[in-house]
């Protein structure tokens, strides 16, 4: 729990969750979460990390868009990439070209000529802010797999993409508690999206939920820590001056429409009353 005082930010902001899920003390967190969305889509779970990082680049050709990873993890060759993702984008096509630049950054010129070592490569996009796919459902699962018999081959997987919508969890449960009782994914979900309502739900989540002590500790160092406090007031205003600069822009784009709309219809010989009218529709 942040102290009084302290910047309250949401875990998914940039420099929290990079520093929560992501750095070489993050360890205790980041498995039982990840592990609690694998176990919620039916993939086998991690039993150790073997690496660990934030801000990871993934080479990529020249001349093509190189992904930044937010968290990167190795486990017994498997990849799995975590995402925080608050601003709005197409996010199935950000996670297919992020999966496929993971498994080729693991193929080395002159190593594994067969194809025989590829790794599973996992994303998992955590959503705030909007909806991906219409419905309630808040964890959806996309995997590039073989199937035979009307299922997949069992471990034959290579991609696999998890969208966890927490805005659907946050309005679907009245409190961390309430939360907990739904599944052990539902209650991180929760507390990442909304935090905690009562004292009561944080001694209650440290005995059932595995890794959220650990959670506790590195969201509290990183709301006290004032770089953070910095980062976090240029990101908000970077925000505004983005939403600023859209909608100007929106409104801008709009009136050149109009006068370009005007303009085609002068030259098509209409009428006073018909420019007039599509003048009109457009305020």
């Amino acid at each position: 729990m942040a102290e009084p005082g302290y910047t309250r930010y949401t875990p998914l902001y940039d420099w929290a969750f990079k520093r929560i899920f992501g750095s070489e003390d993050s360890r205790a967190v980041t498995m039982p979460f990840v592990n609690a969305v694998l176990r919620h889509v039916g993939l086998p779970e991690i039993e150790r990390i073997d690496e660990i990082g934030s801000d990871v680049a993934i080479p990529n050709v020249v001349g093509l868009k190189a992904p930044s990873v937010d968290v990167l993890l190795v486990s017994d060759g498997r990849v799995i990439d975590l995402e925080a993702q608050t601003m709005r984008v197409d996010v199935e096509s950000k996670m297919t070209y992020y999966a496929a630049s993971l498994l080729a950054r693991r193929v080395r010129r002159g190593e594994d000529p067969y194809y025989r070592n590829l790794p599973q490569v996992v994303v998992i996009s955590l959503v705030q802010g909007w909806t991906v796919f219409a419905g309630p459902q808040a964890v959806t699962l996309g995997r590039m797999c073989w199937e035979r018999g009307g299922g997949p081959v069992p471990g034959r997987d290579k991609v696999a993409l998890v969208v966890c919508e927490l805005d659907k969890v946050a309005a679907r449960y009245n409190g961390a508690s309430e939360a907990l009782a739904g599944d052990e994914l539902a209650a991180w979900l929760y507390v990442l999206a909304e935090g905690y309502r009562r004292e009561s739900e944080v001694e209650r989540m440290t005995e059932r939920l595995m890794g959220i002590e650990e959670f506790h500790e590195l969201y509290g160092l990183t709301m006290g820590d004032p770089a953070a406090d910095r980062q976090y007031a240029a990101y908000v205003d970077g925000v505004m001056t983005r939403n600023d600069a859209y909608a100007y822009g929106r409104d801008d784009g709009r009136a050149q429409t109009l006068a370009d709309v005007v303009a085609v219809l002068a030259d098509s010989g209409a009428d006073e009353s018909t420019i007039a009218k599509v003048r009109a529709l457009a305020n």
